[in-house]
């Protein structure tokens, strides 16, 4: 399978907190230190609003970082979702087989965290952020894994 890797111009990613350190979290889309892409103005505010430290995350150039909003991407996900779906519904007599589709993949974080996993050495990966109530924006996050690979600044 092809890994995508991002481009360029997305290697600066921000995050804010109101702890002096940052915060590794269990998130929607698996464990790590999540971030926006700098350049995504909503996402950017949401991951900022009303925090008093503001970091900046460069990625290193060993960093492996893959783009997992690729359809070939999307698609896999889904797939081990359902395979893992499938494992439960054996094993679980009652088990109801969750709605698995392409705005809600990333809902599903052990899957998520097993595809990464079998992509091999990523450092971090992008993953869609979607959701359907008003205040919470659209757009892409960036879980990292590995915070070793990052340059991380504090800019306020």
């Amino acid at each position: 399978m092809k890994i995508y890797r991002i481009s360029q111009k997305m290697q600066q990613f921000i995050r804010g907190e109101n702890a002096e350190t940052l915060t590794k979290a269990t998130g929607e889309a698996g464990t790590g230190y999540y971030f926006s892409p700098i350049n995504n103005s909503g996402m950017s505010e949401y991951y900022t609003n009303d925090a008093k430290h503001v970091w900046i995350a460069t990625s290193l150039p060993s960093c492996n970082i893959v783009d997992l909003t690729s359809s070939e991407h999307i698609n896999g996900i889904i797939r081990t979702i359902r395979e893992n779906a499938d494992r439960m519904k054996e094993s679980f007599e009652h088990y109801i087989v969750p709605k698995v589709n392409k705005s809600n993949y990333q809902r599903f974080p052990y899957s998520v965290e097993e595809y990464v996993r079998l992509l091999g050495d990523v450092d971090a990966y992008l993953i869609n952020h979607e959701h359907s109530e008003a205040n919470l924006p659209s757009g892409k996050q960036l879980v990292i894994i590995n915070l070793s690979e990052f340059d991380l600044n504090q800019v306020r």
